[in-house]
């Protein structure tokens, strides 16, 4: 039997954490798998360096025009299936995704993840402290348009794979809704029989990238962060070390590289392997970053970290309400008590359950959801 073709299109290139998230490598026995970078067509940042890794049996192609893309999709068949995970929000893409649409072509939504996001509380006391920030003016201004964009949208998905019940609420159409899960679920069940990755007892800190992550620039976007945040997360460190007696495990970001400055002031750092260290920690340190999903899967406390520049976004309110939802610690990294550190961190059981319940996984079947997609529409 003819394998259908499935398209993946993302503004990423396609390195090892691409590759096994998505779970290409099972994938491409399912499906003709197609893997169509757009990033270069509105953005000269890359938001991932492609690796050449001999793992990786899935070509890559990247486009460098709308004109090059639209001519690619007048190819392709109608039994194709396409999953868009790009971060392209223009009228134009806009367009383009109705075209494959009206062509007959099925649209897949698939349940990345999500967390807690509120909105900013502070954002009418603190404009004038941000009014001079890079792109804060045009990014407000595109927010606006991108509401209007909306209008022209026609193309629907033909099956929605949720994970959590917070997902469904914005999906009209239920009964297209399949029950799956988070891909950080997928780790936690690959990860069912696995081995300590160090013998002694330890904390990990969970990398967000802050001051330079690639996307701001993407996404035009702007970073209100203190620039001595890493001076304050290395002090904050010792202490905590110190007074709980165990080291520090650095879980450097997915897009982090070995030769990135930020990285150099840090002891202990690690890559890739964030869930493995996660599940085996005594205490996570974290942020509102979608990978605090690890740490309430293994059920391990969390101490939430409030960030200078963090009141200047929806971010504070984001930690606020995270702590009160899990049962969590919240510490301001410029204004802590060391006695603060000084406890035995705990874990809420049924609160952390509920907003398992809530962004991860409600219902379905417990094994990886790239299997449940293939086993749902083949």
């Amino acid at each position: 039997m003819k394998k259908k073709s499935l398209i993946l299109i993302t503004s990423q290139s396609l390195n090892k954490w691409n590759y096994s998230r998505f779970n290409l490598s099972y994938l491409k026995k399912k499906f003709h798998i197609k893997y169509w970078n757009i990033s270069p067509i509105t953005s000269s940042v890359s938001l991932i360096k492609k690796e050449k890794n001999k793992e990786i049996t899935v070509i890559e192609k990247k486009f460098f025009s709308y004109f090059e893309l639209i001519k690619a999709i007048n190819k392709l068949k109608k039994n194709t299936y396409v999953i868009d995970m790009s971060s392209d929000k223009s009228l134009i893409y806009i367009l383009i995704k109705n075209l494959i649409y009206f062509r007959g072509i099925k649209f897949i939504y698939v349940s990345i993840g999500n967390y807690i996001e509120t909105g900013n509380k502070r954002r009418f006391t603190t404009f004038f402290k941000k009014i001079f920030k890079k792109y804060f003016i045009t990014s407000n201004i595109r927010r606006r348009i991108y509401k209007l964009y909306n209008l022209f949208k026609f193309f629907k998905s033909d099956y929605y794979f949720v994970g959590g019940l917070s997902e469904q609420r914005n999906i009209k159409e239920k009964s297209k809704i399949i029950y799956s899960h988070a891909l950080d679920y997928n780790k936690m069940l690959e990860l069912k029989n696995s081995k300590r990755p160090l013998a002694e007892n330890y904390i990990v800190y969970l990398d967000q990238k802050n001051l330079d992550h690639p996307e701001y620039e993407l996404t035009l976007e702007p970073n209100y962060l203190d620039k001595m945040f890493y001076k304050y997360l290395k002090k904050f460190f010792e202490d905590l070390s110190k007074i709980q007696k165990k080291k520090v495990i650095f879980c450097a970001h997915p897009r982090a590289q070995r030769n990135d400055d930020y990285l150099k002031d840090f002891k202990n750092v690690v890559f890739n392997k964030t869930a493995i260290y996660t599940k085996y920690a005594d205490l996570v340190v974290a942020h509102d970053s979608i990978s605090i999903n690890f740490p309430i899967l293994f059920n391990k406390p969390i101490l939430l970290l409030q960030m200078p520049g963090f009141e200047l976004t929806n971010f504070k309110d984001n930690l606020d309400l995270m702590g009160k939802v899990l049962g969590c610690k919240v510490i301001d990294i410029k204004k802590y008590r060391k006695k603060e550190l000084n406890k035995f961190y705990q874990v809420d059981q049924q609160k952390y359950k509920k907003y398992i319940q809530q962004f991860i996984k409600f219902r379905g079947e417990n094994k990886n959801s790239w299997e449940i997609l293939a086993g749902k529409i083949l």
